[in-house]
């Protein structure tokens, strides 16, 4: 999904005549695609904490809402100050905002995830090792074993 996007972004802002023209078209692109991403949320909600809660089940969708909405912003701030040339560190510090507020949503979306699959590999842990108190094959012990099985035995 998100490579076809920039397909159409580079085609199109290969083939446009004027930079405004193109930007409207990369904005128009990025709406569209936001679009879709906000009707179909590709990315997995399933995901629970150790009591079965929610445990932030929309953090990948946010992060590409956020990533949608940041080239959005820094498209619109690069057409609204077109005098880079009179002055070239104003349009600099726009950009490093704008490029330090996107770094740090993502350093925020990565630190998440990392914490919840961590959660998720305690939680792991702590069923496999009741299930094998009680005598039985842990799950994940019968996911590897289902996952070699379709592979052939391999």
């Amino acid at each position: 999904m998100e490579m076809s996007r920039k397909w159409c972004v580079v085609f199109f802002s290969t083939f446009m005549p004027t930079g405004q023209s193109q930007a409207a078209l990369v904005i128009v692109i990025t709406l569209v695609y936001w679009y879709l991403h906000y009707m179909h949320e590709p990315y997995r909600t399933d995901w629970k904490d150790s009591e079965g809660n929610p445990a932030d089940p929309d953090l990948e969708n946010n992060l590409q809402h956020y990533m949608y909405a940041i080239q959005i912003v820094m498209v619109i701030a690069m057409m609204s100050y077109e005098s880079y040339e009179d002055n070239p560190d104003a349009g600099g510090a726009v950009l490093l905002t704008i490029y330090f507020i996107g770094v740090a949503v993502l350093v925020y979306g990565i630190a998440k995830t990392m914490q919840r699959q961590r959660n998720r590999s305690k939680m792991l842990a702590t069923e496999d090792a009741e299930e094998e108190a009680q005598g039985k094959k842990s799950s994940s012990v019968e996911m590897v074993k289902k996952v070699f099985d379709g592979m052939g035995g391999a």
